[in-house]
């Protein structure tokens, strides 16, 4: 396997006087050259350019070899097992460590998709990385079935509490974390099913509820026929995985985008594509084993809950600086999905620090604050999803221009987009209605159908038929491409 080394700087993969033509080659940002301008850049011969850098990997020696190992073994790109390991790590700390900066506690929650083509080998460092707690739930399930079949009559029925969810409903989920203050972790394979059923059903309000486990908020689940569920402080991270293709297919949606929803996900885009042959290369025991004690010890350790991490006055520097920086940034970027990247990469870097922090402690032994190492560290990983975010950025309007282009605009949209530039056009939806020939009830429900304009949805009293012979006619008469 070839090594693929880091620069101390967060360029990683990049010679330092290549990175101006790097950065002109491979920008993400919208082009702001005009169609006709013509530009020669001189490259010396020989010379390779890696358009995406690395995401540079832990420094704790156990921890990278078996992140070397998993990656040379099943011949996977190994910035997807470095995503995937330190989301494991982030699930076993779980509610028990809590950050500190003197304005904002933090846990260690994590959002991450591992984007590639198929026969990339996305799912494999996913599995290997959470074996250790798919192994721990396995156990916990064996006792639960042990604790319900002792329950006599009368006896209050134990619960299934586990650390990995995959396919489920949004109401299982808060139900699981209603009932293990631990967090969980939402792990599919193929995330494009859940971006999928959200779209398909236009679901705000289980995005509305992940903004809310985002931010640490408290979240109340009230549902007619269930119980109340209150929690302080909701934790559950998300990783899986997902194909170039279908982020712009679902994920490219007003409802993502211009929430603030897709800016809160931390994406691992490679841009070499690895086609390994066969090998004869199988795990070593010893990395596995040692892996899986290290998981085992951070998750079942209470002792992290008895202090709060804080952080050197190097670590907090670093950190002005670094938060500084990104405002200025926000402040100039093109539109307000640009601007969210930025402002949660404030939110990452102190969370991807706590969990570095804990990883550490358990391997060192060092003391109770995050230092400027570890802070150096993380800013060094955020400048990587920075990218990988304007990545995907441009990915989403490419396919957004692509589409307007090929299929013009409908009704619907110009009646959406004109609300949007005028929003009190959309206040009287009877005048707007007269105005443009249809109903009132059709303006309504094509309103509605745009996250961004459900302040103008159906009024309380306003009765709107949902037959399927009145669907097809709102369709046809309002659907119609200019």
């Amino acid at each position: 396997m070839m090594n693929q080394k880091q620069s101390p700087a967060g360029s990683a993969g990049q010679d330092d006087e290549l990175n101006e033509i790097t950065s002109l080659i491979n920008s993400n940002k919208d082009n702001q050259f005009a169609d006709n301008t013509q530009i020669e850049i001189s490259i010396p011969e020989g010379t390779k350019i890696d358009r995406t850098p690395y995401l540079p990997t832990w420094g704790i020696s156990h921890l990278d070899y078996f992140i070397d190992h998993i990656s040379d073994v099943y011949g996977c790109p190994r910035d997807y097992v470095t995503m995937s390991v330190i989301i494991a790590v982030s699930t076993a700390i779980g509610t028990n460590a809590t950050s500190f900066d003197g304005k904002y506690k933090n846990n260690p929650l994590l959002w991450g998709l591992l984007i590639g083509e198929q026969s990339t080998n996305k799912s494999e460092p996913l599995k290997q990385a959470f074996k250790p707690l798919y192994d721990i739930d396995f156990e916990l399930h064996d006792n639960y079935l042990k604790r319900k079949s002792a329950c006599t009559e009368g006896d209050v029925k134990p619960t299934y509490e586990h650390n990995i969810v995959g396919d489920s409903t949004p109401e299982y989920r808060s139900s699981l974390l209603g009932r293990h203050r631990h967090g969980i972790c939402y792990l599919r394979d193929e995330m494009a099913s859940k971006f999928a059923e959200v779209n398909r059903y236009n679901s705000g309000s289980e995005v509305e509820t992940e903004l809310t486990i985002f931010s640490a908020g408290q979240l109340c689940i009230n549902r007619k026929g269930d119980e109340p569920i209150l929690i302080k402080s909701p934790f559950m991270n998300q990783i899986g995985t997902i194909q170039p293709d279908i982020v712009s297919k679902y994920m490219g949606s007003d409802l993502f985008m211009y929430n603030g929803y897709l800016a809160r996900w931390l994406f691992v885009f490679p841009d070499n594509k690895i086609c390994s042959e066969y090998s004869d290369k199988t795990v070593e025991n010893s990395i596995i084993n040692r892996y899986d004690k290290f998981i085992r010890d951070i998750h079942k350790d209470s002792s992290l809950s008895t202090y709060t991490v804080t952080y050197s006055e190097d670590a907090k520097k670093l950190y002005a600086d670094y938060y500084n920086l990104l405002q200025k940034k926000a402040t100039q970027a093109s539109d307000s999905y640009e601007a969210g990247i930025y402002g949660k990469l404030q939110i990452y870097v102190q969370r991807w620090a706590l969990t570095t922090y804990v990883a550490r402690v358990f391997e060192l032994s060092e003391g109770t604050v995050i230092t400027g190492d570890i802070m150096k560290y993380s800013i060094e990983c955020m400048n990587y999803f920075e990218y990988t975010a304007l990545k995907v950025r441009n990915l989403l309007l490419n396919n957004r221009n692509t589409v307007t282009r090929n299929k013009g605009l409908t009704k619907e949209n110009v009646l959406q987009e004109l609300v949007k530039l005028y929003p009190k056009a959309g206040e009287n939806k009877q005048a707007l209605a007269d105005v443009i020939g249809v109903s009132r009830s059709q303006v309504s429900r094509t309103l509605n159908k745009d996250a961004m304009l459900r302040c103008y949805g159906y009024d309380s009293n306003e009765t709107v038929s949902t037959s399927a012979k009145d669907a097809n006619l709102s369709v046809t008469s309002i659907n119609e491409a200019v």
